[in-house]
């Protein structure tokens, strides 16, 4: 997601680096700051009664979650959000992208672009490339 909202903002001529975008947790509270392979599903099984009834709460209102990268102003971030029915979110399935701008042009309607998503194949051959670029440069 970070990658695709660094290629779009870059495109429109905006300076922003992976840096710039903060990741918003949707986690109730945060787990600990250091990362231990063996003790994360541990750690991540205290939150399956949170997210049980998260999920009941969505389905009983006819929403649906998306992880949603946004650009905003000067503010970068990535977050978890819940759409209703009339989202241009709320319909995507499998690997499904879908960008919507609002701007001075479509400020009443955003612009949507809807299509299929590259595929984890794509996705990991593109990340590797940028690992590649950055060990190169």
């Amino acid at each position: 997601m970070a990658r695709k909202l660094l290629i779009l903002v870059r495109e429109a001529g905006i300076r922003l680096e992976a840096s710039d975008i903060s990741f918003n947790s949707y986690l109730p509270s945060t787990l600990p700051g250091t990362y231990d392979a063996g003790l994360f599903p541990g750690q991540i099984n205290k939150y399956d009664d949170y997210f049980e009834s998260r999920r009941k709460d969505i389905i009983a209102n006819n929403l649906k979650m998306r992880i949603v990268a946004c650009y905003e102003g000067t503010r970068a971030y990535i977050s978890l959000m819940e759409v209703d029915s009339t989202h241009p979110f709320y319909n995507l399935e499998g690997n499904d992208n879908v960008v919507s701008v609002l701007s001075k042009r479509y400020l009443s309607r955003p612009l949507i672009i809807k299509g299929a998503g590259a595929g984890a194949d794509v996705t990991a051959s593109g990340v590797f490339s940028d690992i590649l670029s950055i060990i190169n440069s």
